[in-house]
């Protein structure tokens, strides 16, 4: 049984930066395109604001036009997509659609790994019992995700640990160092044997499909071999983060807004106070970073990095009360008892909810991007142990999310064709249908938004089946069903009346909808939607739709500026979301921005490569950087005294400090 592939590149060195053909012509006559990234040729962006710029090894880099130079700017990432390494729960299951043998992809699942799981946890527990396991952590925190964009950019992904991998490790460190036992570290020697480690940890999360493609007989379904313990956790754990760390901590306040005075009550500060309190921190590691790295010629030792990331109590908080009282909320320390029952990926770990390490007198911050998540989740947690406010809090938690959807689309949309809360009744017996979370017209095409708070359950998380299936129902089949049901009664609109939030009938709106597209909004993050949409919502219903998170629906806005953009994305993306596959929304976007998501008919299925998120990250990141973070700078300027007037500015302008903050 011969495999073959077809390259779609002509004249390309890297032929893997294009596209490739796998197909099964013996056994199934089917196609399937892998795409592994744009070349840099094809990379065109909205309204073209972005000059080409070509990377190292031909890949595509870009930078905002008229510009300085960015990449003498270092950033302890926060990327999504990055420096993720490639999960695999996608690839093999769409392979296993078309019966595809991918022993050629580097997913050899005939590879032996001689260590058990219990093994290899076992190892990993005993080396982080030593105290100076910190400095392996520091130095994959370097190699991993401190860099320059364009250096992160060309990082390959299966080579790295991602944000979930140096979680685990971070918090079996939390939960096994002692103060009194430091050994001396080989950091040349360890290195290597923790990247080696977590890649064999992964391999025993992937199943062994070999006898399923020597037995051409074997028709067991997909979903009988994918939506299994093993395979869900390594979706879960291995596929992207979902959001942005500025996404995290901007829409903090606006996730939190309705519960401000029992933040205050509660803890004492203001809620406003939180991303202040990230800004400062992230600012202060990337100044702190950007004043190591501005010798390049200069080998750094560790300790020079592992200060990078520690921080003193008036560099964490100075004399603001509200910082102080944030910090105890977020700070955990060694020998605590924390993280007393974490072994397992997928269970819960104590430093996802506090992220900062005191050490002693100073506090070690590892990645500001954990923070960042935690300041968007905690406070919900807070607030449910609150009995008397349990009930306040979930009713504004279903309040906020329609209104971040409503806010995102009245930015781009006409305001008057913008609504939410919409109440469907009978005409006759003004009997209650259903209702419309939000919904956005344009011409012909009306967007429908079915929005749901509903989180990914810790039972789920670990490949619990059942209830993954059951918050699932929870979290996205019922809004599209709802969704559904919703767009049958806007098809017959002469027959409902249709009540928007101010109790007005928009029936007359309606008289030119000829498409509908159904859309899930979800407030948190539910990892690996695309891949469970496929088994649990396309595989069992005729209709079409989409589910993504409010920050996936903010960039698309972003992007792609207009409604008729933003409609023509989510049309193709829904009307071929049988075709078309990825790990993340943001890997669509890119691939519809350089390609655009028409079927391509000569194909069963296509299989986009997270190199396209990247792309997304590439213009997040050049966009938000400065803007995020200029309006703090200048305090943390002048406390670093010792950058040079011709360094960088640490504002990532690009410009010298002294013609720049140093003025």
């Amino acid at each position: 049984m011969a495999w073959s592939g077809k390259w779609l590149s002509q004249g390309i060195a890297d032929p893997r930066q294009l596209f490739t053909v796998l197909d099964w012509p013996q056994r199934s006559g089917h196609s399937m395109l892998v795409t592994y990234g744009s070349p840099a040729e094809k990379l065109v962006l909205p309204e073209e604001r972005f000059d080409l710029k070509r990377g190292r090894s031909g890949s595509a880099g870009f930078r905002p036009k008229n510009s300085h130079r960015r990449d003498e700017l270092y950033y302890c990432s926060t990327f999504s997509y990055f420096t993720n390494r490639r999960c695999c729960f996608g690839i093999i299951t769409f392979g296993l659609v078309l019966k595809i043998k991918f022993l050629k992809l580097n997913y050899n699942f005939k590879y032996l790994n001689t260590m058990k799981q219990d093994e290899i946890i076992n190892e990993i527990e005993e080396m982080t019992s030593n105290y100076n396991f910190i400095n392996l952590i520091v130095m994959i925190i370097f190699r991993d995700f401190v860099g320059t964009i364009e250096s992160l950019s060309n990082y390959d992904r299966n080579k790295n640990l991602n944000y979930n991998e140096l979680s685990y490790l971070i918090g079996l460190w939390i939960k096994n160092a002692k103060n009194n036992k430091k050994i001396d570290i080989n950091l040349n020697k360890q290195i290597p044997i923790v990247y080696d480690l977590m890649y064999r940890l992964h391999r025993t999360f992937l199943p062994d499909l070999s006898a399923l493609f020597e037995d051409s007989n074997n028709h067991k379904d997909t979903s009988d071999l994918m939506l299994q313990k093993d395979p869900l956790r390594e979706a879960f754990f291995y596929g992207p983060c979902g959001a942005y760390d500025y996404q995290y901590s901007t829409n903090s306040f606006n996730k939190y807004k309705y519960d401000i005075e029992w933040i205050k009550k509660e803890k004492g500060f203001n809620l406003d106070s939180l991303n202040s309190f990230f800004l400062n921190i992230k600012n202060t590691i990337n100044v702190k970073i950007n004043i190591l790295k501005k010798d390049r010629k200069k080998r750094y030792s560790i300790n020079e990095m592992l200060g990078c990331l520690i921080m003193t109590h008036e560099e964490l908080v100075g004399a603001n009360v509200d910082f102080d009282l944030i910090a105890q909320c977020f700070t955990c320390e060694l020998e605590g008892g924390y993280n007393k029952s974490l072994r397992l990926v997928g269970d819960f770990n104590e430093f996802s909810v506090k992220p900062i390490i005191k050490l002693g007198k100073k506090f070690f911050i590892p990645m500001p991007f954990f923070l960042a998540e935690s300041i968007y989740d905690s406070p919900f947690y807070w607030m449910v142990t609150d009995k008397k406010y349990f009930s306040t809090c979930t009713t504004n938690r279903g309040k906020i999310a329609e209104e971040i959807v409503y806010d995102l689309l009245i930015d781009k949309f006409n305001h008057s064709d913008v609504f939410k809360s919409i109440k469907i009744k009978k005409d006759k017996s003004q009997t209650d249908v259903s209702d419309i979370d939000v919904m956005a017209i344009n011409n012909e095409d009306l967007l429908l938004f079915q929005i749901k708070s509903k989180r990914i359950t810790s039972l789920a998380r670990q490949g619990d089946v059942e209830k993954l299936k059951e918050d699932f129902k929870k979290a996205v089949e019922d809004a599209f069903v709802q969704g559904i049901e919703c767009s049958k009664a806007i098809y017959n609109y002469e027959n409902y009346n249709f009540l928007n939030s101010d109790g007005v009938d928009i029936r007359e709106k309606l008289k030119s909808v000829k498409n509908i597209y159904v859309i899930c909004a979800l407030l948190e993050v539910f990892p690996a939607i695309p891949h469970l949409s496929q088994f649990l919502l396309y595989e069992k219903y005729a209709e079409s739709g989409v589910c993504i998170n409010v920050f996936d629906l903010e960039i698309i806005c972003k992007l792609l500026k207009t409604p008729k953009k933003i409609i023509d994305y989510f049309s193709k993306r829904i009307n071929n979301c049988r075709h078309y596959y990825a790990d993340s929304e943001m890997s669509f976007l890119g691939f519809y921005i350089n390609h655009d998501l028409k079927k391509r008919t000569e194909y069963d299925v296509c299989v986009i490569d997270n190199a396209y998120a990247g792309n997304i990250d590439k213009i997040y990141y050049s966009e938000n950087q400065n803007e995020k973070i200029y309006n703090t700078i200048p305090k943390i300027i002048e406390s670093r005294k010792q950058i040079g007037r011709n360094d960088p500015c640490p504002c990532g302008s690009g410009q010298k400090f002294k013609k720049c903050h140093g003025k």
